[in-house]
C-alpha cells in the first residue's frame, strides 16, 4: 500500500507542497501566538520532567501551578506529549518540536485522504481537488493559525485514516501483516490524540463501517471481527491512560467547571457558519464571537451540489444510499451546532463534554471530503469551474492570512511555566483552595508546633527531608494533594489531613521526635495499576506477535 503510494513521485511533491502551504505560520523562527499552543509547549516540558523524575507513565505535571503541581497529564490526551518526548530529551526547542509534529500530522492526514479517496475509486483530478479543499478548510486553518490545539490536529488527521481502514475492509481487500499492524497503531494513536475526538469520532467510524457493509451486502463476521480486533487491541494498549482518566475523574472539578456547564451558551448562528471571516478571536458566551466558525464556501457549495445530484439520481432510479446517508450526516453535524437542536443535547448529557458545539465541524469536514471529490468528478464543466473558483478564493485568503503575533521563549521558560495549561483550571483536585502560590519554596514547613526541617532532596515528583520536632506538629508540603501521593516517616506511611487549615495541600501530623521523611508520587491506585498492567501485557503480546512474524519471514 505505502510502497505503491511513494512510487508516485508527483504525489509526494504535491503532499509536500500542500503541507508547507497548510503550515505556513511555522516557517519562521518565532512561534505563533494561539489559544493553546503555549500550553502544549508547557505540557511537553512537564512530560519530559516527569519522566526524568521517575514517572512512567507521567500523570503529574511537576512544575505547573508554580511548582505546586497539577494532574493534567492524568486526564488530557497524551499522544502529542509522548511523541514530543524524544525531541525533548535531545533538547530540541519545544516550539520546534510542536512545528515538526504538527507538520508531520498534516502530511500524514493528506496521505490518508489520498488513500481513502482511492478506495472510493475516484479520478486523480477529483482527489487532488479534495486534498486542496482540505488544506484550505477553515477548521484546519483555525487549528494552525489561531487555536493551536495539536491534539485536535492529530485527531483530525488520524480520523481520516480510520475511515480509510473502514473503507478498505468494505472493499474486500486482503489485509497483509503490515496493514493489520498499521490499522491497530492508527486506532491506538487516535484513542490517545484527543479525548473529545474519541468520544464523538469512534461511534462515527463504527457507524460508517456497519452502514457500508450493510449497504454493499458484505456484512460478514470476519470483517467485523478484524475491525473489532483493531478497536479492542487499541483500547487495551491505551487502558493505562483511559482507565485512570475515567475512574479518577471524580477527584477533580471538571464536571463543575464553567466550560462543562455552559456549553449550551456556545451554539453558533447559521450566518456564522456561512459567512464569518477567518480571524483570530475567541468563542464567547452568547452569539457575539470573534473566532471564525465558517464551514468554508467549498464545503457549503459542495454539499448543495451533492443535494442536487442526489435528487437527480433519485428521479433516474440510481440513488446511492450511502452517499445520501453521508450527506445527511454532514448536514446533521452542522445542524447540531445551532441552538434549535438544544433538546437533543439535553437528551444526551454526555454531549456536554464537547464544551463547544462548533467542534462538530471537525467531523463534518472529514466526512465531506469524499463528497467534495465525488461531486467535483460528477458535476458538469460549469460546476467544476465554479468549485475551482471558490477554492481559489479560499486559497487566496489563506495565502494572505497571518497569525496575530509571534514570540520566542526559551525551554527554561516552559520548564518553569507557572500556570495550569487548562483554560479554567478544570483539572484542579477537589478541596484544593490554596491561592498563595508565590510563596512556594522547595521545602516543607510547620503549620503548628515547633521543630526543624532539613531538606536533603526536592523535586516535583519526590522529596526527602529530616524532621526534628520538639512538639507535636502539622507539617505541610507545597504540593496539591492528589491520588498517588504517599509520604512515609521512618518507613511508616502517614495519613494526609483534609481540613480548612491545609487547603488541599499535602499535610500530615506527627508527634514530637526525629523522622526521616520521604514523599513521592506513585502509580498506587487501582485504575493506574490495572491499566498499566493490561497495557503492558498487551504490548508484550504485540511484541511477541511481531517477533514471531519476523522469524517466520
Amino acid at each position: 500500500m505505502i510502497k505503491k503510494l511513494f512510487q508516485q513521485r508527483w504525489l509526494i511533491g504535491l503532499i509536500f507542497v500542500l503541507t508547507v502551504l497548510a503550515t505556513k505560520p511555522y516557517l519562521t523562527t518565532g512561534f505563533p501566538y494561539t489559544h493553546d499552543g503555549e500550553n502544549h509547549l508547557a505540557r511537553f516540558a512537564n512530560y519530559k520532567i516527569a519522566v526524568r523524575e521517575g514517572q512512567i507513565p507521567p500523570r503529574w505535571a511537576p512544575n505547573l501551578m508554580n511548582h505546586y503541581g497539577y494532574p493534567v497529564l492524568n486526564y488530557v490526551y497524551p499522544l502529542a506529549n509522548l511523541l514530543s518526548l524524544p525531541f525533548s530529551l535531545m533538547k530540541f526547542y519545544y516550539g520546534l518540536t510542536f512545528k515538526i509534529l504538527a507538520s508531520l500530522s498534516i502530511a500524514f492526514g493528506l496521505v490518508g485522504l489520498w488513500q481513502w479517496l482511492t478506495e472510493w475509486q475516484l479520478k486523480n483530478s477529483a482527489k487532488v481537488f479534495s486534498l486542496l479543499a482540505y488544506v484550505v478548510s477553515p477548521y484546519l486553518v483555525n487549528l494552525v493559525y489561531f487555536r493551536g490545539n495539536i491534539g485536535e490536529l492529530m485527531a483530525l488527521n488520524l480520523l481520516i485514516w480510520l475511515f480509510y481502514w473502514a473503507e478498505r475492509l468494505v472493499q474486500n481487500k486482503q489485509l497483509n501483516f503490515t496493514d493489520q499492524l498499521f490499522g491497530l497503531l492508527t486506532w491506538t494513536g487516535f484513542l490517545l490524540a484527543h479525548n473529545i475526538a474519541v468520544l464523538f469520532g469512534t461511534p462515527l467510524v463504527i457507524a460508517y463501517l456497519l452502514l457500508r457493509l450493510q449497504l454493499t451486502a458484505q456484512l460478514n463476521i470476519n470483517k467485523i471481527k478484524q475491525f473489532g480486533c483493531w478497536l479492542v487491541g487499541a483500547i487495551l494498549l491505551t487502558l493505562w491512560f483511559w482507565l485512570p482518566a475515567l475512574a479518577e475523574k471524580e477527584q477533580i472539578i471538571l464536571d463543575q467547571a464553567q466550560s462543562f456547564l455552559s456549553y449550551q451558551d456556545h451554539f453558533v448562528s447559521l450566518p456564522q457558519l456561512l459567512f464569518s471571516p477567518l480571524s483570530f478571536g475567541f468563542s464567547y458566551i452568547g452569539r457575539v464571537d470573534s473566532l471564525s466558525f465558517s464551514l468554508g464556501v467549498v464545503l457549503v457549495v459542495s454539499l448543495g451540489l451533492t443535494g442536487l445530484y442526489l435528487v437527480k439520481q433519485l428521479f433516474l432510479g440510481k440513488l446511492n444510499t450511502f452517499i445520501l446517508l453521508n450527506w445527511l450526516a454532514c448536514l446533521l453535524l452542522i445542524a447540531l451546532q445551532l441552538s434549535f437542536t438544544r433538546p437533543i443535547w439535553q437528551l444526551l448529557p454526555v454531549l456536554a463534554y464537547i464544551q463547544f458545539p462548533w467542534r462538530l465541524t471537525l467531523f463534518a469536514t472529514v466526512l465531506s471530503l469524499p463528497l467534495i471529490a465525488m461531486i467535483f468528478q460528477q458535476t458538469q464543466q460549469l460546476g467544476r469551474f465554479m468549485l475551482v473558483g471558490f477554492l481559489l478564493v479560499q486559497l487566496i485568503g489563506l495565502l494572505k492570512l497571518q497569525p496575530v503575533d509571534y514570540f520566542q521563549r526559551t525551554n527554561l521558560d516552559y520548564d518553569a511555566f507557572a500556570q495550569s495549561t487548562a483554560t479554567l483550571n478544570e483539572y484542579t483536585p477537589k478541596g484544593f483552595s490554596y491561592i498563595d502560590f508565590s510563596d512556594w519554596q522547595p521545602t516543607a514547613k510547620l503549620l503548628t508546633g515547633e521543630g526543624k526541617i532539613d531538606t536533603q532532596f526536592w523535586s516535583g515528583s519526590q522529596r526527602k527531608y529530616q524532621l526534628n520536632l520538639a512538639t507535636e506538629a502539622v507539617i505541610v508540603e507545597p504540593t496539591m494533594n492528589f491520588l498517588g501521593w504517599q509520604t512515609q516517616a521512618n518507613g511508616q506511611r502517614v495519613n494526609y489531613l483534609n481540613n480548612d487549615q491545609v487547603q488541599g495541600r499535602l499535610a500530615y501530623q506527627l508527634p514530637a521526635g526525629e523522622y526521616q521523611v520521604i514523599t513521592r508520587f506513585t502509580q498506587q491506585t487501582w485504575p493506574r495499576l490495572l491499566g498499566n498492567l493490561v497495557s503492558g501485557f498487551t504490548v508484550g503480546v504485540l511484541v511477541y506477535w511481531l517477533v514471531k512474524k519476523f522469524i517466520r519471514k
